[in-house]
């Protein structure tokens, strides 16, 4: 397991014991990529599941245990990546004093909500869709490592606009996908707004499970899943190699110490202007996106329609 400071993540591939791995594929994934192998037994199938399932478990901090549903004498490969991000806000937020009304598309909800004032927060402000119509503001809360460094990431939201009611996520989707200009994951576009920023934010949990297999056939990645597919280089064994499923499963806390519980209270100091601050009420469903600012690229991105309910 690799640590960068808040980000531990790991490459593991367990063959079944029929396989033998290719010893110069194993030098360069561990070289390159710190990929350990190891082998499970085939007549012990489900001891190997669980134990393949407490290491990730692990390698997780516990937040995914039951990865691998199922696991049977056919399948000879596996190939898992596990991420655990530990980050706190660079100003902690509090539990705000009024319960807050958000608007779900089922309807409004009265949910806990949590607020902070910072000079800290940036607001991104986007003019996208078809000739620029529509705008978009992306609020970005900044975070620190765990030596209180300023981070190398950061929580993004991009509100649904207000204005489409129940409608505003799928506008919003649709917005984001018009045209190069309406993209939110390039840094080149946009404006930032200046100022200090009081900032409303419900907390949430999201937990997502999904085999992305048949999105990757659906967009043409089909050679991988047929006995054409060339993965002799891994391992050999008596069958050829295709890969059947690829899984992913996500989890993702955020409340007021940061995007998971932190033991550490941090203490900032901040100066006020006498200038109005830029108020933003986060109270209607929006995009999520856990941005790595070293490489502009989003770790995590999900939709929250109802902070109320995990999903």
């Amino acid at each position: 397991m690799r640590d960068q400071k808040e980000i531990l993540y790991s490459n593991e591939i367990f063959l079944s014991s029929s396989m033998s791995a290719n010893s110069d594929y194993a030098n360069e994934a561990y070289k390159h990529f710190g990929t350990n192998i190891s082998y499970f037994m085939e007549d012990h199938i489900k001891n190997s599941q669980k134990e393949i399932n407490t290491l990730i478990a692990e390698r997780t901090n516990g937040r995914v245990k039951e990865a691998i549903d199922e696991l049977d004498s056919n399948t000879k490969l596996l190939m898992i990546n596990t991420l655990f991000f530990k980050g706190k806000w660079a100003v902690p937020f509090e539990d705000s004093k009024r319960i807050t009304s958000f608007k779900t598309p089922s309807g409004e909800k009265q949910v806990n909500m949590m607020e902070v004032f910072s000079e800290g927060i940036r607001i991104k402000k986007l003019n996208v869709g078809r000739g620029s119509s529509q705008t978009i503001e992306i609020i970005q809360v900044p975070k620190i490592d765990k030596n209180n460094k300023t981070s190398n990431y950061e929580l993004r939201i991009a509100m649904a606009p207000e204005q489409f009611g129940e409608k505003g996520m799928e506008v919003l989707i649709d917005l984001m996908t018009q045209d190069e200009n309406s993209n939110i994951f390039l840094e080149t576009n946009g404006e930032v707004l200046i100022g200090e920023v009081s900032l409303t934010l419900p907390k949430f949990s999201m937990r997502s499970k999904l085999d992305v297999s048949d999105y990757l056939k659906n967009i043409g990645v089909k050679a991988l899943f047929t006995e054409a597919a060339e993965l002799t280089e891994i391992a050999n064994g008596p069958d050829n190699l295709s890969v059947t499923r690829i899984l992913q499963e996500v989890v993702m806390n955020v409340d007021t110490e940061g995007s998971e519980a932190a033991v550490a209270t941090i203490a900032q100091i901040t100066t006020y202007s006498a200038e109005d601050p830029l108020i933003r009420r986060v109270d209607r469903p929006f995009v999520f996106m856990l941005w790595d600012k070293v490489n502009s690229i989003p770790l995590i991105v999900g939709m929250v329609n109802d902070p109320t309910e995990s999903s």
